[in-house]
C-alpha cells in the first residue's frame, strides 16, 4: 500500500513539473507601475503599432504571475501562446484563457485612452473606462505589441493583475 501511494505521489509531483503549475511568489515584478507615461492619440497608437512585427506568430512559453486582490500572488510557469495568428494569439494558463496578448489600437473601443512610456514607443499601456463612468475596467501595458500587463478592475476593492514573461524577451 505504501508503495502504491509513493508511486501515485510521484507519479504527481512529475506531471506537475512538466505541466503549467503554480506556486506563491512574494516577489511579482510591478513592470512599468512607476513608469512615466505621455498620453497619445489613437492614430499615434496606430503609427507606434506600424513598427511592430504583427504579421508573425510568436510561439514558446510564458511565465504568469497572477495576483488577486488580498491573495499572495502566484507565479505559473510553462503556461502557452494559442493562436494561429497574430491577432488571435490568446495565453492559457493550466485550462484558464487569461484573453488576447495582441491587440488592434484602430479596434479598440472609442473611449480607450492610449499613453506611451516616456521616451521609449516599444511600450504602450492602453485603459479601457467602464462605460458611463470616470473609472477604468482593463488597463494594460503592451511591449512591442505583445501584453505584458493585464489589470481588471472589479469596483473599486476588487482587482486581477496579470504581469506576463516570453521567453524570448
Amino acid at each position: 500500500m505504501k508503495q502504491k501511494f509513493l508511486l501515485l505521489f510521484l507519479s504527481f509531483v512529475l506531471a506537475l513539473s512538466l505541466s503549467s503549475c503554480a506556486f506563491q511568489d512574494d516577489s511579482m515584478p510591478d513592470l512599468y507601475e512607476d513608469a512615466e507615461w505621455v498620453e497619445i492619440t489613437r492614430d499615434e497608437a496606430v503609427e507606434i503599432w506600424k513598427n511592430y512585427d504583427t504579421h508573425t506568430m510568436r510561439s514558446g512559453t510564458l511565465t504568469i504571475w497572477q495576483k488577486w486582490c488580498g491573495t499572495k500572488p502566484q507565479k505559473f510557469l510553462g503556461c502557452s501562446i494559442d493562436g494561429d495568428t497574430y491577432e488571435n494569439a490568446e495565453g492559457l494558463m493550466l485550462s484558464y484563457c487569461i484573453g488576447h496578448l495582441t491587440v488592434n489600437p484602430a479596434e479598440e473601443s472609442e473611449n480607450a485612452v492610449f499613453y506611451k512610456m516616456k521616451d521609449d514607443t516599444s511600450v504602450i499601456k492602453i485603459e479601457k473606462p467602464v462605460a458611463g463612468t470616470d473609472s477604468f475596467n482593463y488597463l494594460d501595458v503592451y511591449k512591442d505589441g505583445w501584453c505584458i500587463v493585464k489589470n481588471k478592475y472589479n469596483g473599486v476593492d476588487s482587482y486581477e493583475k496579470l504581469y506576463i514573461k516570453y521567453d524570448w524577451y
